[in-house]
Parts: structure tokens; C-alpha cells; sequence
């Protein structure tokens, strides 16, 4: 069996990204360092446009309104990229009106276009020409620019997305079922929503989404249009309003992500605080209710010492058997005073009454109603 890593097959060529390369003592012509400034361009817009398509990435907000009995278009400043690759950028808010030839009709529609411009400054002459020769100059610098237009109808090579399909009226609610389906528009942003993503089943961003490198002009393989659908204009009937619908924009946004490590550090600080907060919970509660059994025992105990003493009193006073039935009696109080307070501590808690009458005034009660109709003798403790 052979073991070894067989190329069966391969294929070169070449990329379009040329850089140059310099070396001691070589004589630069213009070229040469033209090839800087053509690679660099070159890189930027493969990345891009590999990554992000065209479309607007930022602002250029469409608005229009009726002014003088003309049409007024206001695009807000902003960021797109055409179809090459090239950035085209409105610096500042820009309004202009359309031309006065031109009178709206009832429904009339107009196309708000982007389109990236470049401007020669510098002129300068390139060689010292000789006195037969005519002075020729070159442009020493080159300005980004951009044009915005107004159509009235929707140009073919333009980036831009279809136009939305007009939605489907909401099922009506069924008495027999009420768990009614979604709508398809529905189904589709389930989801997207709340994180405010492109929704993938969408016509304009599908290649994106499946990996397809190119642009997204339908009649122009060759990628050669420079310009960026950015609104749509209606009028509104026969009035002088005008609705601006962007939806037929490509939106090219790049969406920034959480860092997930915060997520996970914040996750184990809330658990955390969590945890510590029931265990703090649960100490509270402990020491609550050892809190109030002491205080209970206590009670008890200072109930008996006091009862004691009073027995003793009462014994001297009145003799031992009627001190013995008294400690008897106490005794089986404070029985059934702990049996009471067991009883408590099995059941689940409940609302509390009003205070209930101590060991103390318990007995004094039972005294009382014991030696109420007794008299007492007249002889001393001997003679009882």
C-alpha cells in the first residue's frame, strides 16, 4: 500500500493585483510608481467589494417636497459603495430642485441616484517640451466627486434591490382556531428582528448570504456601473406630498458583534449575585427563627424561675401541699407550653394574632381562680 501524499492534479494562473518592486540603483519611471497608488485602489476595492457587495453603508436619507411648484430632494451625508468597489461619500447635506420643466403627474414616481465622479486638479507639465513642440500638462491629482440625479424611470445598471412585492392582507381570525399561521412576511423576520439582521430569504442579499462574490447589477456583467439606487419618491395622489420608500436601496451596513467574553463574564457576575443573594436570604431566615426560639426559651425559663418563687412564697405563706399542687400545675403549663411551641415550629408559618398571654400571667390567672374561694386559716404554717 502507498503511503504517500500523491499530487494527482494542479493548475496555475494569476491574480489582477500587481505591486511593484524596487531596487538599488534602478531608474523609476512614472509606472512604476503609478503602481502604488493602482494596487493599493485595486486591494481595497476587491475587499469591499468581496465583502460587503454595493450599496449604502451609512445615511444618504431621501427627502422630497413640493416648493415654488418644484420639486425639492434632500439627501442627508453619507457612505455607499458602487459596484466596483469605490467609495462615494456626501460630505454634507445637499438639496437641490428638479429642473422646471418638469410637472408631476397624479402617482408620479422619481428615481434618487448616486452616482461617483472623479475631478483632475493640478495640472502640471510633465517634461520641458522643446521650442517646436506645443506645451502639453498632466494631472498631478485626482478628486473623488459624486453626482446625485433624479429619474423618472428606474435605470437597469444601477445597485439597488427589487422592488418589495406588495404584501398579503393579515388572515382573519378563525373562532374555531386560534392559533392562526403567520404571514409569510412574518415568518421570514422571525427572528431577525430582534437583532436587527438582514433577513436571508431576501432577493437582493440571497448571493451574499450563499457566498457568491460580484455585484448586484443584473444587465451589467461587467461591473461597470458606478452609481447606487438610494429611494424612491411618490407623490401622494394629487397633493404636493411626497413618501420617500428606501426599501429599494441596498443596505450594506456592517453589523457589529458583542464580544462574547463580556457575555459570559456578565452571565457569571449575575449568577454570582444571585447565589450570594439567596444565601444571604437563607441566613437571614436561620437566624430569625433561632432568634425567636431563644426568646421563647428564655420566656419559658424565666416563667418557671418566677412561678417557682412564687411557690415558695405561697409555701411559706400558706403551706407545702398547696404549694405542690401550684408547682404541679405550673409543670404541666410549661409542658404543654413546649408541646405548643413544637407544634409551631412543624407547621408552616401563618399570619400572627394578637400576642398570646404568657407562663407567667397563665399561672397567676390559675392561682387566682384557685385561691379565690379559699380562706385563710388564722393559725400558722404548723397548724395547716
Amino acid at each position: 500500500m502507498n503511503n504517500t501524499n500523491a499530487t494527482v492534479g494542479s493548475t496555475k494562473d494569476m491574480s489582477k493585483l500587481v505591486r511593484p518592486r524596487f531596487g538599488p540603483g534602478m531608474l523609476l519611471q512614472h509606472d512604476d510608481l503609478e503602481l502604488l497608488n493602482t494596487y493599493t485602489r485595486d486591494l481595497s476595492r476587491l475587499l469591499f467589494g468581496s465583502l460587503f457587495g454595493c450599496g449604502v453603508i451609512c445615511g444618504l436619507v431621501v427627502k422630497g417636497e413640493t416648493k415654488c411648484d418644484r420639486v425639492q430632494v434632500t439627501v442627508e451625508p453619507g457612505v455607499a459603495l458602487s459596484c466596483s468597489g469605490d467609495p462615494v461619500q456626501v460630505p454634507a447635506t445637499k438639496s437641490f430642485f428638479t429642473d422646471a420643466s418638469y410637472i408631476p403627474e397624479i402617482g408620479s414616481k422619481l428615481w434618487v441616484v448616486l452616482c461617483g465622479t472623479t475631478k483632475c486638479c493640478g495640472p502640471r507639465t510633465s517634461v520641458c517640451p522643446s521650442d517646436d513642440e506645443e506645451t502639453t500638462s498632466e494631472c498631478t491629482r485626482e478628486k473623488d466627486g459624486y453626482e446625485i440625479q433624479v429619474l423618472t424611470e428606474r435605470p437597469k445598471c444601477v445597485c439597488a434591490c427589487p422592488e418589495p412585492a406588495p404584501e398579503a392582507p393579515p388572515p382573519q381570525n378563525n373562532p374555531n382556531n386560534p392559533n392562526v399561521a403567520l404571514s409569510s412576511s412574518n415568518q421570514g423576520n422571525q427572528g431577525t428582528e430582534s437583532c436587527l439582521c438582514v433577513d436571508p430569504t431576501l432577493e437582493c442579499y440571497q448571493d451574499h448570504y450563499a457566498g457568491k462574490c460580484g455585484c448586484a447589477c443584473d444587465d451589467c456583467g461587467d461591473c461597470t456601473c458606478k452609481c447606487i439606487l438610494l429611494a424612491r419618491l411618490d407623490r401622494d395622489g394629487d397633493t404636493d406630498n411626497w413618501i420617500s420608500d428606501h426599501s429599494v436601496r441596498r443596505f450594506v451596513r456592517p453589523v457589529l458583534m458583542r464580544d462574547p467574553q463580556v457575555e459570559i463574564e456578565k452571565n457569571a457576575t449575575v449568577v454570582a449575585s444571585t447565589q450570594a443573594l439567596k444565601v444571604r436570604r437563607e441566613m437571614e431566615r436561620t437566624a430569625f427563627e433561632a432568634t425567636e426560639k431563644t426568646v421563647l426559651k428564655a420566656t419559658e425559663q424565666a416563667a418557671q424561675q418566677v412561678a417557682q418563687q412564687a411557690a415558695k412564697d405561697i409555701g411559706k405563706k400558706f403551706g407545702e401541699n398547696v404549694a405542690t399542687r401550684i408547682l404541679e400545675e405550673i409543670k404541666k403549663v410549661a409542658e404543654q407550653a413546649v408541646k405548643d411551641v413544637a407544634k409551631k415550629e412543624a407547621e408552616p408559618p401563618q399570619p400572627r394574632a394578637t400576642t398570646a398571654p404568657t407562663a407567667e400571667a397563665q399561672a397567676a390567672e390559675e392561682q387566682k381562680a384557685k385561691t379565690k374561694p379559699t380562706k385563710s386559716p388564722k393559725t400558722g404554717p404548723a397548724n395547716t
